[in-house]
């Protein structure tokens, strides 16, 4: 089988240099509202941020590893969920403590509100 070329890019300088993003793991239980809430804030507010959102109850070990290894800042979502990332991480980890899943949205209004706070 033989394919044409088709030439994709037709700029060959080479792309300006990217300021380096801030790389943010954002932690929740499942990983499906409050830290997606907080994920979404900074994407949409901070552009020097580059955040990824996990559930300490559904990521398995090896992928929170990587991330946490990736990460600069990790944010946990509740006191006390900070005991989920292991003990070499601590120094980069914050609080962001917007209390239990009540919302059931990342959009929630009172769920932005307590990311804003």
């Amino acid at each position: 089988m033989e394919f044409d070329t088709i030439e994709v890019c037709t700029d060959r300088r080479p792309p300006a240099r990217a300021k380096a993003r801030v790389k943010v793991v954002t932690v929740c239980h499942r990983g499906n509202v409050r830290s997606v809430g907080l994920a979404w804030e900074l994407k949409e507010t901070y552009p020097g941020y580059d955040p990824v959102a996990i559930g300490y109850g559904t990521a398995g070990p090896e992928l929170s590893d990587l991330l946490y290894r990736w990460a600069d800042v990790i944010v946990v979502m509740m006191a006390g969920y900070e005991r989920h990332v292991p003990a070499e991480f601590k120094d980069k980890t914050r609080l962001c403590d917007v209390g239990a899943d009540t919302y059931g949205n990342p959009q929630h209004p009172r769920l932005k509100a307590k990311i804003k706070a």
